[in-house]
C-alpha cells in the first residue's frame, strides 16, 4: 500500500487523502450515493470496497472471471452491480454480501453497467446488445443489434430510457421496447458522449478526431460538428449552466463556449498544462459564483482551471504514476483518480469549493 503524497503546484489546490496501490489494476470506480465507500473494479477480478475517507480497505468481493470491468451503486446505495469479462452481470447486497442475481448480458463481455436514477431498472452493455432489467431481475428490453460494440450507456432524465452509442451514432432505448426509439447519425465511431445537465445538447467525441454536437428542439434535432482535433476524442463534460464543453485533445484540453445559437457562437479556449494524454475531465463549483474545471493525464497531473479566464491551470498536483481518469463523489467534495498499477488517489476540496 503506497503513501507518497503528490507535489503541489499553485495556490487553492485539494489537498490529498490517501494513495493506496491494491493488488490488481483498476478498470473503474463508483461512490456508494452517500460518498463514503468507493468500488474499485480491478482487472483481476476482485471488487474492493475502501472506506472514501482513508483508503483502509473495508471489503473484498470475488467479481468476475478473468476480471471486472464494470460497477455501479443502487442509488440508495443498498446494491452494488457489476460486469466483466464473463459476460455476466452480478448484483450484490451491500448489507449481507449476498449475491441478489446473475445474468447473462448478450455479449462476450460486460463493459458498462449503470443503475436507473430511481434505482429500478439496471443497464448494461456487452458487445453490440444493451439489455436492461428490473431490480427484482425481469428482463424489461434493450437492443441487441447496435453496429459495433456499443461504447457508452447513460439514462435519461426521465429514467425510463439509456442513450446508447456505436459506430455509427446514438440510439435511444426504453425499458418495455425491443426498438430504438430514435437514432441519431454520427457518421463515424463514437467513443464517448456527454448530455448536457440542461439537456438541450448531447456532445460525442469521435474515433475521427472530431466531436459531433446535438442540439435537441421541441420539433427537430440539428447536428454541428467541431473537427480540427490531433487524435481521437475520448473525454467529454459539461458545466452546470451548459454553455461549456470541455474536451481532452491529445495532451491539451480544449473547451467550447456555446451561446443561444450554437452554430454561430461555438468559441474553443485551448489550455495546455499536460505533456501527455488528458484521460478526465469534470467541472466543479467553486463556491464564489464560477465553475472551475479538472483535468487528469498520463502525465500524472490533477489540474484546476478557469477555462474562460487563461490558458494556464490555477493549479496543478503531481502524482508519480500516470492517472487514467477522474471521478467527483456525489456531493463533489473529492475527487478519485484510477493510476496505473492498482493505484487509487483520492483528495478533498475545502468546504467553499463544494457548493
Amino acid at each position: 500500500m503506497a503513501s507518497t503524497r503528490g507535489k503541489r503546484k499553485g495556490a487553492r489546490g485539494p489537498m490529498q487523502l490517501f494513495d493506496i496501490e491494491l493488488p490488481e489494476g483498476i478498470s473503474a470506480v463508483a461512490f456508494s450515493p452517500e460518498g463514503l465507500r468507493i468500488a474499485a473494479a480491478t482487472f483481476g477480478g476482485p471488487v474492493v470496497l475502501v472506506d472514501a475517507r482513508s483508503g483502509v480497505l473495508l471489503r473484498e468481493l470475488p467479481g468476475h472471471a478473468d476480471g471486472t470491468l464494470a460497477v455501479s451503486f443502487s442509488p440508495d446505495g443498498e446494491q452494488l452491480a457489476t460486469g466483466g469479462w464473463d459476460g455476466r452481470v452480478r448484483v450484490h447486497a451491500l448489507d449481507s454480501w449476498q449475491e441478489l442475481h446473475a445474468w447473462e448480458a448478450g455479449g462476450a463481455w460486460v463493459e458498462h453497467v449503470q443503475w436507473s436514477p430511481s434505482g429500478g431498472h439496471l443497464a448494461a452493455a456487452a458487445g453490440r446488445a444493451v439489455r436492461i432489467w428490473s431490480r427484482r431481475g425481469a428482463l424489461k428490453g434493450g437492443y441487441e443489434q447496435h453496429a459495433s460494440t456499443v461504447t457508452s450507456i447513460q439514462w435519461s432524465a426521465s429514467g425510463t430510457g439509456i442513450i446508447s452509442s456505436c459506430n455509427g451514432g446514438l440510439h435511444r432505448l426504453e425499458a418495455g421496447r425491443k426498438r430504438p426509439l430514435e437514432t441519431l447519425d454520427a457518421e463515424g465511431a463514437v467513443l464517448a458522449v456527454a448530455i448536457s445537465p440542461n439537456r438541450r445538447y448531447i456532445a460525442a467525441g469521435k474515433q475521427d478526431a472530431s466531436v459531433r454536437l446535438w442540439a435537441l428542439r421541441s420539433s427537430k434535432v440539428d447536428s454541428y460538428d467541431m473537427p480540427g482535433y490531433r487524435t481521437k476524442v475520448r473525454t467529454l463534460a459539461w458545466n452546470s449552466a451548459s454553455n461549456l464543453l470541455a474536451t481532452g485533445d491529445a495532451e491539451q484540453v480544449v473547451v467550447w463556449e456555446l451561446g443561444s445559437r450554437v452554430r454561430d457562437q461555438q468559441r474553443p479556449h485551448p489550455l495546455r498544462a499536460h505533456s501527455e494524454r488528458v484521460t478526465g475531465l469534470a467541472f466543479l463549483e467553486d463556491g464564489a459564483g464560477s465553475e472551475l474545471l479538472l483535468s487528469t493525464g498520463q502525465d500524472g497531473q490533477l489540474c484546476g482551471w478557469y477555462p474562460t479566464r487563461g490558458r494556464r491551470p490555477l493549479w496543478a498536483l503531481h502524482a508519480d504514476v500516470a492517472l487514467e481518469g477522474l471521478t467527483l463523489s456525489p456531493d463533489r467534495s473529492m475527487v478519485v483518480a484510477i493510476g496505473a498499477c492498482g493505484r487509487l488517489l483520492a483528495w478533498r476540496f475545502a468546504s467553499s469549493m463544494r457548493h
